[in-house]
């Protein structure tokens, strides 16, 4: 089990993402670095386990759309512990998740934040182009072709990058300007030296979380309310993505006589997720493959290389903006009845 403190001291952005190294033998695992992602759990690497909160049976959607600090405790059942509570439901395990509710007497007010920065991890290295063509050459010579670059434009090559050339020239300008491909081959013509790497991805991204909560009552009602704003910024730095995440939850638990008790619950979650519309699942492709380094983003006119049939950088800046907006609304509302004092404990 894990406790509120512990989990409230993470920084991650989602529930997910806070239980991990937390809890013996729960996997848990990101394939993917864009804004709004989730993290994968499994219970000994045996499949998706049950999630149930407040008592109710959910699934991954609704657990990482909790905020993380209105979470009281999470409990893991593996194995023979699940099955026998749970039944076929759960033969990968359950995660049990609490959450906080109001506690009797005077009103408190409770306010944290988090600022975090996050820097890409494990990204390619490109090579420089005079190598780049050094490897094509001897490639296309040792399959009976010619020469792909000239020995004058490899001196060039050097040059450039002797003078720290940038990713803007380096190339011959085009002479039907932007709204045409150039009228000469830019994969076998170019000197630049670019880390298409480098332009499309920041170095560094700022996030920031702000969670508000309040809770109290008197003798007969408790009453627990929060709010929780997130703005995470994305690592791309051709375009434009992130995401907004809005959370307010409520709780009333009302002791409506000494053998009858009324518990409400409601959270609702806004996920504002926006993204460049060719940042898609072909686009590493793209940029893996069809990108030289030799190659620069614009011409010396400022026009992009290519004109966008091969240039990440035009596509992620001029193909327009896929936004994305998610709401959730769960609610929760049961009577408690204890006829007999302690039944219930």
């Amino acid at each position: 089990a894990v406790g509120s403190e512990d989990i409230s001291r993470s920084v991650a952005s989602t529930a997910s993402g806070a239980l991990v190294g937390k809890i013996a033998g729960l996997n848990t695992r990101q394939t993917d670095g864009r804004p709004g992602a989730t993290t994968s759990i499994q219970i000994r690497n045996m499949g998706d386990p049950l999630y149930v909160i407040d008592g109710v049976q959910s699934d991954a959607g609704q657990f990482n759309n909790i905020d993380f600090n209105d979470i009281e405790s999470i409990s893991v059942l593996k194995d023979a512990a699940a099955s026998s509570i749970y039944g076929s439901r759960a033969p990968f395990g359950v995660i049990l998740v609490t959450t906080k509710s109001g506690k009797k007497g005077k009103t408190s007010v409770n306010y944290n934040n988090s600022f975090r920065i996050s820097t890409p991890v494990n990204m390619p290295k490109m090579m420089d182009s005079y190598t780049f063509a050094n490897f094509m050459n001897a490639g296309s010579l040792n399959q009976g072709g010619g020469l792909i670059f000239t020995e004058d434009l490899m001196q060039d090559m050097l040059d450039w990058q002797a003078a720290g050339g940038g990713s803007t020239g380096g190339v011959k300008a085009s002479s039907n300007g932007q709204w045409g491909k150039p009228d000469y081959d830019p994969f076998t013509t170019a000197w630049a030296n670019t880390n298409w790497y480098d332009e499309v991805y920041k170095s560094s991204s700022f996030s920031q979380e702000h969670n508000v909560s309040l809770n109290g009552g008197s003798d007969i009602v408790a009453y627990y309310a929060s709010f929780n704003y997130l703005d995470q910024g994305g690592l791309l730095k051709a375009g434009d993505d992130g995401l907004h995440r809005y959370n307010v939850t409520a709780k009333i638990n009302a002791d409506l006589t000494q053998w009858l008790k009324f518990n409400y619950s409601t959270r609702f979650t806004r996920n504002d997720v926006w993204r460049p519309t060719s940042f898609n699942s072909s686009f590493y492709d793209q940029l893996g493959r069809a990108t030289w380094p030799n190659m620069p983003v614009k011409d010396p006119n400022g026009y992009y290389t290519n004109n966008g049939w091969t240039n990440p950088v035009q596509n992620l800046v001029e193909g327009g903006k896929r936004n994305a907006q998610t709401d959730r609304l769960y609610q929760q509302a049961y009577l408690v009845i204890e006829p007999i004092k302690n039944w219930i404990t």
